[in-house]
């Protein structure tokens, strides 16, 4: 009884593991990540809150082409409706201002414009969607900063555990043999080690799959809608608005699969399925010989 709970114990370890090590192995920079992420956010909104926030993009777009950076910062400093991390910007530029400190060499505290001109024109020529008009306005718009959502303190451990992931891949690798080790000892017996090495697989493939295809029947049943969270990035809309916080945690949760995860996670599927057959005929004629 003892050995096959801490045989359960050992399968579920190598599940996790494996789990782990795949997507923090292909997870995304973390900066495109955010980008990534504000474009769904744009194009899971309703189009009269995309067609709104366009039209204000444009007229700073036109801000643009009328004055320097200083004075379009200082546009963009009075105004009420911009990002709150950009909010918290501006509070910078007051304070060096009052001590009449120059801006220049200061380019953490301003918004990167360098990019700016081509990518307006870009847009206004058709050239570039809405949606990689916003994302890639938005990014512009952190500078130097690292670039974040404003109220979700969730991304800043994601990246922080991502990282910490990535910088050490070769502690899976030990930790994974150790496992398979004591999983073989307590089997004992190679076909029934290699029969759970297929379940093991098996329930891999599930794990990846199975959340994968449910969000995609969420979308389709109930929908992703970001519109609120889309508004209150301009001042308008809640960004604790329930349902929209949950469509921007699945949206940062598909973020994590592309078509590496999705033929990984068939490919374990189909080779624990094969595997379970292989353990119920092997059962079976062993039925038929005790017989």
């Amino acid at each position: 009884m003892f050995k096959k709970f801490f045989t359960s114990i050992v399968r579920s370890l190598i599940v996790i593991l494996i789990l782990t090590f795949i997507f923090s192995a292909v997870s995304a920079n973390f900066k495109d990540l955010i980008k990534d992420i504000f474009g769904d956010i744009y194009e899971y909104a309703d189009s009269d809150v995309q067609q709104q926030v366009i039209s204000n993009l444009a007229e700073t777009c036109s801000s643009l082409e009328q004055g320097n950076n200083l004075v379009t910062f200082n546009e963009l400093c009075s105004d009420r409706n911009l990002l709150d991390e950009m909010r918290k910007n501006c509070g910078d530029y007051r304070t060096l201002k009052g001590r009449n400190i120059e801006l220049e060499g200061k380019e953490s505290l301003m918004p990167d414009f360098s990019g700016m001109d081509t990518l307006c024109r870009n847009y206004e020529d058709g050239k570039i969607s809405g949606k990689e008009f916003f994302s890639n306005f938005i990014q512009n718009s952190f500078g130097n900063q690292e670039m974040e959502i404003p109220g979700f303190e969730f991304f800043e451990k994601y990246n922080k555990a991502v990282k910490y992931l990535d910088s050490n891949k070769i502690i899976y690798f030990a930790i994974l043999l150790i496992l398979l080790i004591i999983l073989y000892l307590l089997v004992g017996e190679t076909k029934l080690f290699l029969i759970i090495l297929s379940g093991i697989l098996f329930s891999t493939g599930i794990f990846i799959l199975l959340p994968y295809f449910g969000i995609l029947a969420y979308d389709n049943y109930i929908s992703i809608d970001t519109t609120s969270i889309l508004g209150s990035l301009f001042g308008e809309g809640n960004i604790f608005d329930p349902n929209a916080l949950i469509s921007i945690l699945l949206i940062t949760f598909l973020k994590n699969y592309n078509k590496a995860i999705i033929t990984l996670g068939i490919i374990f599927l189909i080779v624990g399925v094969i595997g379970k057959v292989y353990g119920f005929i092997s059962d079976r004629k062993a039925e038929q010989k005790n017989k």
